[in-house]
């Protein structure tokens, strides 16, 4: 095996950075980062952070050793070079760095999508030769940095006879590699496979613009399943394996590192949120896989490597997935899973954190300044001095137009879909009541019982999202803004009464005794029933009751071209059926309103003289 890591450059070194928990990600300074051509505004910008882990020696490439005229190797994307000489490294080490006659060796692996020409290689080396018209330079430029040549490259030049395959599965192209690699060792395809992978991100001296709710870190720290992860960090290397079936390698005497006794590969298909979200059933039926072809027990598992991305919502479903793999079909030691939020470790430890609790609450005192105590939507009669708890539930459907509509606004606006669907609850709690200045509740992870059984996933505790309409801003602006607002509210979560406790403590002169306004967005995927020649209805026998005044709620199907499935909880107090009926309507026509015309301004959808297209 051989590997290039930033501070590590043998597996020896490598292993004692890990058991001593030393971390290469480094802190660039202004002067290093205006050295390496990055805009002042880009590095001087509050949410920028500059941090990535370098690898040296990147421009050290020895052509002559691989036969590689100076131009082909100039051409060639770096992490294509860290390939092929990581590749034959690992060969040397294992003993096959010089072909044998009869020996079929196979390489397989991947390189960085794109991360070096997305950068600067074709944009500064490249540019002019794939723009020249010369049609030999093109292909060169082609040849050199497409990803499709990484494998066929290291085969040819190290004289590899036996398949040279790359895969691009992204985050998990690695271990993929590892797996088909097996695979045609299994049936015969090689006698030995190199396995590499190698990432590259130039130039390194860099950084990213931090983007809330996205998986970077927004301290330039990588902190695996911990309390305080907040994302990850681009990182750099190259490593390489060379896999060959045990009993030939004990019978040759070949040095063996490890075994692997099995693996698998799965995927989620559309069992997920989106498709960027990551899925817990995947990820447990791949170990449950892995260890079925191992045939070993999960208890017999003493060390365990994970993805371990630092996010807030990739880590808890990928230890979800783990422990529902460990706990599947066996007796186990594992204490039941609690239901509690995604983030429920950082939460909790917040709760006996005077210091952290200060922070939040002085947050909520900021962010709810000035709220109006109650905001009056007109009823069908006067509301009683003692609400009777009578209430009714009603459900309807939203399009897949409408669903794609409102992800594609989120994404535009560098918000969620949630931030969208209580953007427009604000604006038509405003048209009604004429306030501009609306606070609702929200479950900060509306889930159901079915969901927190296999994902460690639910929360009591609660945040507030504020919409405050101004009639000149466009229907994007608003979006953008109370998105904002209701991602960086997910920060600062706090039960409810405290919330309310801490608008008092700090003597604001109009404070609401509650929230009976929430909104909801269901983000565990419903389940259609479809049975062929059948017609399915779910009966809800919820009983009529209503916990609050109004609570709207979008909840995503599984298919998305069946777009979202609608609900509204309302008090028979002071609304009617019809009325109730009328509120979900305008929501979702409000909805459909904002994302049709973003560029548009927020004033006719405020005037309730002004007719709303119905969805």
């Amino acid at each position: 095996m051989a590997l290039r890591f930033p501070g590590a450059d043998t597996p020896d070194g490598y292993w004692r950075d890990i058991r001593a928990g030393v971390t290469h990600v480094r802190r660039f300074t202004d002067a290093e980062l205006a050295a390496a051509g990055v805009a002042p505004e880009e590095y001087g910008a509050p949410d920028f952070v500059a941090a990535s882990a370098p690898l040296p020696g990147i421009d050290g490439f020895d052509a002559a050793f691989f036969k590689m005229s100076a131009r082909e190797a100039t051409v060639t994307d770096p992490q294509q070079r860290l390939f092929l000489e990581c590749a034959h490294h690992a060969l040397e080490d294992a003993g096959y760095a010089q072909p044998r006659a009869g020996v079929r060796i196979g390489v397989c692996g991947s390189t960085g999508y794109r991360l070096y020409s997305l950068h600067s290689h074709l944009a500064n080396n490249l540019a002019e030769k794939a723009g020249s018209g010369d049609w030999q330079r093109q292909k060169q430029a082609q040849v050199g940095d497409c990803p499709d040549f990484a494998a066929p490259r290291a085969a040819h030049r190290l004289a590899l006879t036996g398949p040279a395959l790359n895969v691009a599965t992204a985050c998990s192209s690695s271990l993929v590699s590892v797996h088909l690699a097996g695979q045609a060792l299994h049936f015969g395809d090689a006698d030995l496979v190199v396995v590499a992978s190698a990432a590259l991100h130039v130039p390194q001296v860099t950084g990213h613009r931090h983007v809330r709710g996205s998986t970077i870190s927004r301290s330039g720290t990588v902190r695996a399943f911990d309390a305080d992860a907040d994302g990850t960090v681009d990182g750099n290397g190259v490593a390489a394996v060379v896999l060959k079936p045990l009993e030939r390698a004990l019978a040759d005497g070949d040095t063996v590192y490890a075994v692997i006794a099995g693996s698998a590969v799965t995927n989620d298909g559309a069992d997920r949120a989106g498709f960027a979200a990551p899925g817990s059933a995947g990820q447990r039926d791949a170990v449950l896989g892995a260890l079925r072809a191992a045939g070993v027990p999960a208890a017999s598992i003493g060390y365990l490597e994970a993805h371990g991305t630092g996010t807030l919502q990739g880590d808890p479903i990928e230890f979800a997935a783990l422990y529902t793999a460990a706990a599947t079909g066996r007796p186990h030691g594992l204490p039941e899973p609690a239901a509690q939020c995604t983030d429920c470790a950082r939460w909790q430890r917040a709760q006996a954190d005077p210091a952290e609790e200060a922070r939040r609450t002085a947050y909520w005192t900021r962010y709810l300044e000035g709220i109006p105590a109650t905001v009056e939507i007109p009823g069908d009669r006067p509301r009683p001095a003692v609400p009777s708890g009578r209430g009714d539930t009603l459900r309807g459907t939203a399009s897949g137009e409408l669903r794609r509509a409102v992800e594609e606004l989120a994404a535009a606006r560098h918000t969620t879909p949630f931030g969208v669907a209580a953007t427009a609850l604000g604006v038509l709690v405003a048209r009604r009541s004429g306030v501009r200045d609306i606070a609702m509740g929200t479950p900060y992870a509306h889930r159901e019982r079915s969901a927190f059984e296999s994902m460690v996933a639910l929360t009591s505790t609660g945040v507030v999202v504020r919409v405050t309409p101004d009639p000149d801003e466009t229907c994007g602006a608003l979006v953008q803004r109370t998105g904002a607002g209701a991602l960086e509210a997910t920060a600062h979560v706090l039960p409810t009464a405290r919330i309310v406790r801490a608008l008092r403590e700090s003597g604001a002169r109009a404070v609401p005794e509650r929230f009976p306004l929430t909104i909801a967005f269901q983000n565990s995927l419903d389940t259609d029933i479809e049975i062929p020649g059948l017609d399915v209805e779910v009966d809800d026998l919820a009983p009529p009751v209503s916990r609050g005044d109004l609570s709207f709620g979008l909840a995503p199907r599984r298919d998305p071209a069946k777009g979202y499935r609608t609900f509204l909880e309302y008090s028979a107090d002071p609304w009617d059926p019809a009325t109730a009926q009328e509120l979900l309507d305008d929501w979702q026509a409000v909805l459909a309103e904002l994302c049709t015309r973003p560029d548009a301004p927020v004033a006719p959808l405020l005037n309730p003289l002004q007719p709303l297209r119905k969805a």
